[in-house]
């Protein structure tokens, strides 16, 4: 586990961080050169690492084969998903530079009761990180949005049992502020959704207050309340299987989908 930060001076972000744990020194060239085969952490294509003001906490699991002695931060996302967001409109289309900050790296032993922290999707256990293939530029959602387009929100995270933001959510939200900014005719759904766990009754509430939450924050961030719908859809929805605990944080998720345009 460690925490991450944009240079707060970077007008330009990447969408990928990824860290190596190996028994042996390495050197890299051009990342168009290497195709590392002990990645043990790739974070999710779909999200870009823009946070210039809080730390990101990254973390994920991994299978020890045993006489690691280094751990290797970079960029290794594959290059049919790798990405760059300029943050800053005014910004030259020219990038200069990108840096990112890391602190408080951790290296821990899990344990059954342990729970990930994640805030940036990537967490793979007992094998190589893997990183979803990303749709080809026209039909990514933060430059070319359409109708019917549905991003899962990964990164929002509340208090357990309650629908309070944690501020982990605040990057993914102020990117979800700065699409809804760019595209003024755009309307969308903001939906909540939970685990088979606990009483059908409550998680709908639960789900829909998860929601509610959500919408709140794109208001209380200058997104007019007619271009916002919240549901919220309990355990009704799954993506995954309730019979695993992986399983049941995938189904315990917010949804965003584009309404109009």
């Amino acid at each position: 586990q460690f925490k991450l930060k944009l240079k707060a001076e970077n007008t330009h972000a990447a969408n990928g961080v990824s860290v190596l744990c190996t028994n042996e020194l390495k050197t890299f060239g051009k990342a168009e050169d290497d195709d590392p085969d002990d990645i043990v952490l790739q974070t999710h294509a779909g999200i870009v690492l823009g946070c210039r003001e809080e730390w990101m906490v990254i973390s994920g699991s991994f299978t020890a084969n045993g006489g690691e002695k280094y751990l290797y931060f970079g960029n290794f996302t594959p290059k049919d998903s790798f990405r760059m967001l300029k943050l800053d409109s005014t910004a030259s289309d020219h990038i200069f530079e990108i840096y990112y900050y890391i602190d408080d790296l951790m290296l821990m032993e899990e344990t059954s009761a342990y729970e990930c922290p994640c805030n940036a999707s990537g967490c793979e256990l007992n094998e190589k990180a893997k990183v979803d293939t990303m749709p080809l530029p026209e039909e990514d959602i933060f430059l070319h949005p359409k109708i019917g387009q549905k991003l899962i929100l990964t990164n929002i995270q509340f208090e357990t049992g309650k629908w309070t933001l944690l501020d982990e959510s605040f990057e993914t939200l102020d990117s979800l502020v700065d699409l809804m900014l760019k595209f003024p005719e755009m309307r969308v759904e903001i939906s909540g959704h939970t685990d088979n766990k606990g009483n059908k009754k409550d998680n709908h509430t639960l789900s829909e207050n998860r929601a509610k939450a959500v919408v709140q924050f794109l208001i209380d961030n200058g997104i007019e309340e007619n271009r916002l719908e919240f549901k919220g859809y309990g355990q009704t929805q799954p993506i995954d299987t309730n019979d695993t605990e992986e399983g049941r944080y995938n189904n315990r998720r917010v949804e965003f989908v584009i309404l109009e345009l």
